[in-house]
């Protein structure tokens, strides 16, 4: 139990930095093409 506990907060941190990462990303292309645009 205390195993799948784990795995559980593992997976779920593991998802939020990859959210975390994408966005990140994209916000940095978003903000590069507005400065190229300009």
């Amino acid at each position: 139990m205390i195993f799948e506990e784990y795995y559980f907060f593992l997976q779920v941190f593991i998802l939020s930095y990859l959210f975390y990462y994408i966005f990140t990303k994209k916000a940095i292309v978003s903000i590069h093409n507005r400065f190229f645009h300009y």
